[in-house]
């Protein structure tokens, strides 16, 4: 009787966000991948795996905070960004954040800086920008 070996969970950085294979199963050679975490650390489960090892890829998929490789010290995971654009009395701008609160919270420092109406509202089009020119108002 073949009795199944036990997961053995690691995780690989290949340049897309960071693949999560078994390395005591193989297929064609390769270790068999079972999920993968985005960029933006959103995970995708690719087949049954336990429980266990579930709530240990979500863990890694939180906290963890992997570089490229040895040599490129560039994160693996990045935060998503969202346009907003603020209307000010005088005018409107984009906004580049992280969330809605961060967006007020540029638009506040925005107009103190530049001695504009604290009266200003923002509209939430919830667009994510891939790749986001600048963070905050210019």
């Amino acid at each position: 009787m073949k009795t199944k070996k036990p997961e053995q969970i690691e995780f690989f950085s290949l340049g897309n966000g960071i693949s999560v294979c078994d390395t005591n199963r193989e297929i064609n050679g390769d270790y068999k991948k079972v999920a993968h975490i985005s960029k933006y650390r959103e995970v995708k489960f690719l087949c049954k795996i336990s429980d266990e090892s579930k709530n240990r890829i979500l863990c890694y998929a939180e906290s963890a905070n992997p570089t490229i490789s040895m040599t490129q010290n560039e994160p693996v995971f990045i935060e998503k960004m969202f346009r907003y654009t603020v209307y000010f009395k005088e005018f409107r701008k984009v906004c580049y954040a992280y969330n809605l609160e961060q967006a007020f919270t540029e638009a506040n420092v925005y107009a103190r800086k530049n001695k504009l109406s604290l009266d200003f509202s923002i509209e939430d089009s919830e667009t994510f920008v891939e790749n986001h020119p600048y963070f905050g108002i210019k």
